[in-house]
């Protein structure tokens, strides 16, 4: 049933909504401005992109800098011998 609505075009989703909603007392239509919620969006993104800012910005992706970072996090574990693994339990 939801590919059928999503395939629908704007008056026969419109008229199958307004259906919908007389035959479900649960449903409601909001019939706010959204153009009122997208710019507090806008706003709340704009802010915290302004806080972000002055954050030092990352390198650029470098293929060979992964493969150094890979190197030196698999040289830094050592593995548990079983005479370390009974000592713990």
């Amino acid at each position: 049933m939801g590919i059928h609505i999503l395939q629908l075009p704007l008056l026969d989703l419109r008229s199958y909504l307004d259906q919908e909603i007389m035959e479900n007392p649960l449903l409601e239509e909001d019939m706010t401005d959204g153009d009122a919620s997208v710019q507090e969006d806008i706003d709340v993104f704009e802010r915290i992109a302004d806080e972000y800012s002055g954050l030092p910005q990352s390198a650029s992706h470098d293929p060979d800098s992964d493969k150094k970072r890979l190197f030196r996090e698999m040289s830094i574990t050592k593995e548990e011998s079983l005479e370390d693994h009974l000592l713990w339990q």
